[in-house]
């Protein structure tokens, strides 16, 4: 089982995306090193910081967990307030 972000999931399926296919082929390529961006070309979407990254599928961005909790923040913060 795999958790995934409500407004992901409503957005992927808006793409007709397969989840699945998307997660397991994210999973595959972290796990075989498939992520080739150089080392040095690393940094954040949001901030430009180049510390503790994570690879963004299928997004494929790179982003800093200062970044990743006000993004989340802010998706979950939109969620909240939807009517």
């Amino acid at each position: 089982m795999i958790s995934v972000e409500v407004e992901l999931i409503k957005q992927a399926k808006e793409r007709c995306m397969n989840i699945s296919e998307v997660c397991e082929k994210a999973i595959r390529d972290k796990l075989n090193n498939k992520i080739d961006v150089k080392e040095e070309l690393r940094t954040c979407r949001f901030c430009s910081s180049t510390e503790d990254l994570t690879f963004l599928c299928p997004d494929e961005v790179w982003i800093c967990p200062k970044c990743l909790k006000g993004e989340i923040s802010k998706v979950s913060v939109c969620i909240g307030t939807r009517k």
